[in-house]
């Protein structure tokens, strides 16, 4: 959903703030939605592989909990921008 807004977004007039992101971006839609989905998908093996770790202090549960409110956030950003503007 994110990737799906971000690229709404993009072409209605925003700007890719994360230069990660812009980066592939700047290649082609493909390479940024492979890039997005990769690396989603990689932080989330490898904080599943860890859930009972400490990553920060923090057990990694709570962190996986964080990034899924992070996005969730992200997410009604987006939203709220379309609406909006």
């Amino acid at each position: 959903m994110d990737s799906v807004l971000t690229l709404y977004l993009i072409n209605n007039g925003s700007a890719e703030i994360n230069p990660v992101m812009d980066y592939f971006l700047s290649i082609n839609i493909i390479s940024f939605v492979i890039a997005k989905y990769s690396m989603t998908g990689m932080s989330l093996v490898f904080l599943i592989n860890h859930h009972s770790s400490k990553i920060l202090g923090a057990q990694t549960k709570y962190i996986i909990d964080l990034c899924a409110l992070i996005y969730f956030v992200v997410i009604c950003y987006e939203v709220l921008l379309i609406l909006c503007f």
